[in-house]
């Protein structure tokens, strides 16, 4: 079997896994190692009321530690089409969330855009992934190989 070359990481990077991969290690990365940042700059003074505790630091430095993970994830599987439509639903939740905590019950600042960006971002790679991957693309490992049927599969190098 002929090995093709395995493109750059700058072109990895531009793929939409790659987008994927760099919001998720990026926004998580913030959260993981300046939770106290990310806290005071995100929410209003009135939605950290009576402060920001240490119980608050340490679950946002566990989120950013899962969206790390995620970020993982996505630079070293291949996804299928399933799994970007799957993911890409996934995100309508986030949505909805933001949209309430930012002009409902205002508890997030202007600087919780950042997140909204990363989510819009999030959202158009799995539209953009989902149209790119053939139809074909969940049954070339067949259905007990791989775990292809769940919306991803590992990367043959």
């Amino acid at each position: 079997m002929t090995q093709r070359p395995r493109p750059s990481l700058a072109a990895r990077l531009l793929r939409p896994q790659g987008f994927l991969a760099t919001t998720f290690l990026g926004l998580g990365s913030l959260a993981l190692f300046a939770p106290r940042f990310c806290l005071d700059m995100g929410f209003t003074p009135r939605a950290l009321a009576p402060g920001v505790s240490q119980a608050t630091e340490l679950v946002t430095a566990f989120f950013g530690s899962q969206a790390c993970l995620c970020g993982l994830l996505f630079a070293t599987v291949k996804m299928t089409r399933t799994g970007y439509l799957v993911f890409g639903l996934a995100m309508v939740p986030y949505f909805i969330m933001d949209y309430y905590y930012l002009f409902v019950n205002h508890a997030f600042t202007p600087v919780w855009w950042l997140d909204v960006v990363g989510n819009i971002t999030i959202a158009a790679s799995c539209w953009i992934g989902y149209q790119s991957e053939s139809d074909g693309g969940d049954s070339e490992q067949g259905g007990s190989h791989g775990g292809s049927q769940h919306g991803i599969r590992p990367k043959m190098e």
